[in-house]
């Protein structure tokens, strides 16, 4: 009985992980609001506006931040973002630099 208790135990780790890694990349925007969550920037992945400015291709789009973010190494700016989308569903954001 231990070990079935165990197994669902870490089913429903394994579940939460893959449910939650999936629902942060269904759409673009929440793509790039995962991304600037991550990458150091919580209060301005839920506040921050977000529009498209360029579709380069089916599965590339340009974003930009209404309100940019700074990088705090370097004091950059951070306000456009590449997102991709793989395997149909899936959307990845990373940052470009200028446009």
């Amino acid at each position: 009985m231990k070990k079935r208790d165990l197994n669902f135990k870490l089913g429903v780790v394994l579940g939460t992980i893959i449910g939650l890694f999936v629902i942060c990349h269904l759409s673009p925007q929440i793509a790039l609001r995962t991304h600037l969550f991550f990458s150091g920037h919580p209060v301005s992945s839920v506040t921050t506006g977000i529009r498209l400015v360029e579709k380069v291709d089916d599965t590339t789009d340009i974003y930009q931040l209404q309100e940019p973010v700074v990088e705090r190494a370097t004091q950059a700016s951070l306000e456009h973002f590449e997102v991709k989308r793989y395997s149909g569903i899936f959307y990845f954001a990373e940052y470009v630099g200028e446009v």
